[in-house]
């Protein structure tokens, strides 16, 4: 409560870099926005204006990290100039089993499933009559959800009186 959610994916030698969505809980202010390019798929297609709406991760044991994320933008530029200044490397999954899950301090080693769901709940509809572009995305209510399935033992056994006594706890993932 009240602290950073940092969600940081990087490569060894990517030329990738980390950039982080601080969470903006003042009334009256917008997320911000930025352009997103892809390249290579039928042409390269440029979207301004998008921010994230949401951002979806999944994991269990004997797979990989799995996650999804939704953008809203404004508009839509087609037939751009290759942005080939950013090399990627091969792909590689965030493994699961070889992660660390810890509540307040304390690492659980038999997690059989993490989920996280993280929503901006921005306003998708802001179309007006001046154009068939969206004009606006106004911020909605910032909410974060999971699950987390951990084996019932001594440790995790403590967790219970916490949830139920209001005790906030944070919660760190690694993959």
């Amino acid at each position: 409560e009240g602290g950073w959610a940092l969600i940081l994916l990087t490569g060894a030698a990517s030329g990738a870099y980390a950039h982080q969505f601080p969470p903006d809980l003042t009334a009256g202010s917008e997320r911000p926005a930025f352009s997103v390019q892809l390249d290579g798929i039928q042409d390269n297609i440029r979207f301004a204006g998008c921010s994230v709406n949401s951002l979806n991760l999944s994991a269990a044991l004997k797979a990989a990290l799995e996650g999804d994320c939704e953008l809203i933008g404004f508009t839509e530029a087609i037939a751009q100039s290759a942005m080939s200044a950013l090399s990627l490397n091969d792909s590689k999954p965030f493994i699961f089993g070889g992660g660390i899950v810890s509540i307040s301090g304390v690492d659980y080693n038999f997690v059989r499933n993490v989920s996280a769901k993280i929503e901006n709940s921005l306003k998708d509809d802001g179309y007006g009559q001046s154009s068939l572009d969206r004009a606006y995305h106004a911020k909605g209510i910032f909410a974060m959800s999971g699950d987390l399935k951990l084996r019932l033992d001594a440790a995790s056994y403590l967790e219970r009186a916490k949830v139920e006594s209001g005790v906030v706890a944070p919660i760190f993932l690694y993959f």
